[in-house]
């Protein structure tokens, strides 16, 4: 067996362990958001601290109307039900922490909260208040 053809064959899956060893690294186990009832807001203080992200899942029914507001110098993105979508519907940015739309599908929805770069790359810790609701 020629030594280069066996070197390259082994590159590939040494590069996708890395990327999976860092992804787990940078990944937390989600918390689920809990709704009292159908109209109530639910809101999650917490914070994150350099590179570390945290996930919030919530079910969601097609056609209800979301709206996020986040307080905090954090970014978050919201991402539809796994089965449809690895694309996040809304990234938040300096000026826009709020979202509000209608839902597309039915199913778990994730909030995945994160540092703004620079907080991040500094290793700085930030707290925020997170409210999630339904409008109808």
């Amino acid at each position: 067996m020629n030594k280069k053809k066996l070197s390259e064959r082994m590159i590939a899956p040494a590069i996708m362990a890395i990327a999976l060893i860092i992804l787990a690294k940078n990944t937390s186990s989600a918390k689920e958001i809990h709704f009292e009832n159908d109209h109530s807001v639910a809101t999650v203080e917490s914070y994150v601290t350099g590179n570390a992200i945290e996930d919030y899942t919530f079910a969601g029914t097609k056609g209800r109307i979301l709206m996020i507001v986040m307080d905090g110098g954090v970014h978050f993105d919201l991402f539809p039900p796994r089965n449809v979508s690895p694309v996040p519907i809304f990234s938040s940015t300096a000026s826009t922490n709020e979202y509000e739309g209608e839902l597309t599908a039915t199913g778990n929805y994730v909030i995945r909260v994160s540092q703004r770069s620079d907080a991040a790359k500094d290793g700085k810790t930030t707290n925020f208040k997170l409210a999630v609701g339904f409008i109808k």
